[in-house]
């Protein structure tokens, strides 16, 4: 099956419930409740694994405040970070060189913070929104990073030498994107083509149950098989890396 826009999809579900036809999404009560199934679906599909389309390469955001020069943010629209590499040049070498800051739970990062010594002029004393003091090395490249709030990202150094601030710039991240639904009749979800056909089961095997009260055995033959196909892709694609994993909650 190619893919499939949300009209062709609530069309698609309407005619199998033997419901009347319509141009446009928002033409009946029916027709915008099977979009917003359309919605539920997708979205819970795309929560069942970390799908390989949603896998994008970027950089963090600069915040350039000169009291908090070692944070940056999370892009809005990222939902789990793999990687993060910073820009580690040295002043007058040609060749640019990143290195992989690596993750650290919060308690380990501030408990290793905690052995700099805040009046060596090489540290600076920073403050968190929760008046936590951290000291932070101002003449090293990070080497590892951390987060209190699923926003912002704090590293544990940053060259005064090179930037008074971390700069986006000398960033380079591999991370899995929030998957995106647009309610319109030419949207077309965004997802794998061989998944359409599970998908598409899906859909009508909610309406049935939702709209109808009543089951659709061959929705549900098509749903339940549409999904063990899903599980063995998800088992394909989930990544074998055992390093600590950070990301937003997608609910």
């Amino acid at each position: 099956m190619a893919t499939m826009t949300l009209l062709e999809i609530v069309q698609s579900v309407l005619s199998s419930m033997s419901s009347d036809e319509v141009n446009d999404i928002n033409d009946t009560i029916e027709s915008t409740q099977v979009a917003l199934i359309a919605k539920e679906a997708y979205l819970n599909l795309m929560a069942q694994s970390e799908w390989p389309h949603l896998f994008k390469d970027g950089v963090l955001s600069a915040l350039g405040d000169v009291s908090r020069p070692n944070y940056m943010q999370l892009p809005s629209n990222v939902y789990r970070i793999e990687e993060i590499k910073y820009e580690v040049t040295e002043l007058g070498d040609t060749n640019r060189t990143f290195k992989t800051i690596e993750y650290q739970d919060p308690s380990t990062f501030i408990e290793n913070l905690d052995t700099n010594k805040s009046g060596d002029s090489d540290v600076t004393t920073v403050t968190t929104d929760n008046s936590t003091v951290m000291f932070i090395k101002n003449d090293l490249f990070p080497t590892y990073w951390t987060s209190f709030d699923n926003d912002l990202i704090v590293f544990d150094s940053y060259n005064v030498a090179e930037d008074t601030t971390l700069q986006s710039s000398k960033t380079k991240c591999l991370f899995y994107e929030l998957p995106i639904w647009v309610n319109t009749n030419t949207s077309i979800p965004d997802m794998d083509q061989r998944f359409f056909p599970s998908y598409l089961a899906e859909v009508k095997r909610i309406a049935h149950q939702e709209l109808r009260q009543q089951l659709s055995p061959i929705a549900e033959e098509q749903a339940r098989r549409g999904k063990a196909t899903l599980r063995q892709q998800a088992r394909r694609t989930e990544s074998v890396d055992t390093r600590a994993k950070y990301g937003r909650s997608t609910v």
